[in-house]
């Protein structure tokens, strides 16, 4: 009497000739490569893409800061000060905790320079990454 494709005859028939049953060798073969090959390559995409965008958000807050810093200088009617800047900045972009350090060259006339730089640390999802700080710098010169 058969039972399916596993039936006990079937199991002995095939012990008796020195058969064995492959069927699972492929699910651990899968098992090794997803592990050694799949899962690190999967994890590094998303880090680097995590530490791109960190970067280009840090761009961007540095170059919205320094924007905010150049229509406001001594002849605005709306002088900006290092606090202004900072507070400007760490509202405008999602990560969180930034270090923002505007400066103004020589002061903050018209045709001076403004310039802010901001700091992150990335830190990795995955454990085995090193955190790294990020920084980033944008200058203009003061319009207003």
């Amino acid at each position: 009497m058969s039972h399916g494709f596993f039936s006990t005859r079937r199991l002995f028939q095939a012990l008796r000739r020195g058969q064995r049953d492959d069927s699972g060798a492929g699910l651990v073969e899968f098992a090794f490569v997803a592990g050694l090959v799949f899962f690190p390559l999967v994890f590094g995409v998303i880090e680097f893409g995590r530490a791109v965008f960190a970067k280009t958000t840090l761009t961007a807050a540095a170059r919205e800061g320094v924007r905010y810093a150049i229509v406001r200088g001594s002849e605005s009617g709306s002088v900006a000060d290092s606090a202004m800047v900072a507070n400007y900045v760490k509202g405008r972009t999602p990560l969180s905790p930034i270090v923002v350090k505007p400066s103004w060259t020589p002061n903050k006339n018209p045709g001076s320079v403004a310039q802010v730089q901001v700091t992150y640390t990335y830190l990795p999802i995955v454990p085995l990454i090193p955190s790294k700080v990020l920084t980033s710098t944008s200058q203009q010169v003061i319009a207003f």
